[in-house]
């Protein structure tokens, strides 16, 4: 193999890493912006888990994020969690 191939075939495994990170970080700020929008239309925790079938301890994680810092956007409340381990 040559470094040139070599070369090609890292930045591959670094795009494909880059795209599947870029989907997970989407997914994230969809259920973020979803859940947000249930809390303030006054839904419980366990509705909204039940509406979204997503499991209790995800949205109660979101939810905790969210009162936790009330003046950050979506984008900002998905880093915080990516950034506390959120998986």
């Amino acid at each position: 193999m040559t470094l040139l191939m070599r070369d090609q075939e890292n930045q591959e495994i670094g795009e494909e890493r880059g795209r599947r990170e870029g989907i997970r970080e989407g997914m994230l700020y969809t259920l973020v912006s979803q859940v947000r929008k249930k809390l303030l239309r006054g839904y419980s925790k366990e509705q909204i888990a039940d509406l979204l079938e997503e499991d209790i301890q995800t949205v109660e994680n979101i939810c905790r994020m969210i009162s936790a810092h009330p003046e950050e956007d979506n984008r900002e409340i998905c880093r915080l969690l990516m950034e506390d381990g959120f998986q």
